[in-house]
């Protein structure tokens, strides 16, 4: 669902294991935003996020999860006119099949209304 403008309302945050072994305790964390700066941390962001039920991902496996834009069209009209940005960050927590070591992948994406798609931005594209 998209706004009269072209920009969207509704996300997929789809993960992949990428690993070699499965991901035990996977957990998607994530929030949709108009924000007027690319955030440079999580610090202020990670109590808004939207906690998705754990699961299991085996090698190749795929969990995708739906958020959406919470607030009026209007507000999302300020995207397409570019003062604001619409972003998509959060991480994901697993933990790998030999070790009970919790592992974090992070994400922050954000909307190019000139080319109707997400681009990553920022510093928050990391695993740790």
């Amino acid at each position: 669902m998209r706004t009269s403008q072209g920009v969207p309302k509704e996300v997929d945050v789809t993960v992949i294991n990428t690993g070699q072994t499965p991901a035990r305790r996977v957990e998607v964390l994530d929030c949709v935003w108009l924000l007027s700066e690319i955030p440079a941390s999580f610090a202020s962001l990670e109590r808004e996020f939207r906690e998705w039920m754990p699961t299991d991902l085996g090698k190749g496996q795929r969990r995708t999860v739906h958020s959406h834009f919470i607030g009026r069209d209007e507000l999302l009209a300020t995207v397409a006119e570019n003062t604001t940005r619409l972003v998509v960050c959060g991480f994901t927590r697993y933990r790998d099949m030999l070790s009970d070591d919790e592992r974090r992948t992070e994400f922050c994406f954000v909307w190019d209304q000139r080319l109707q798609g997400f681009y990553p931005a920022g510093p928050m594209n990391n695993v740790t």
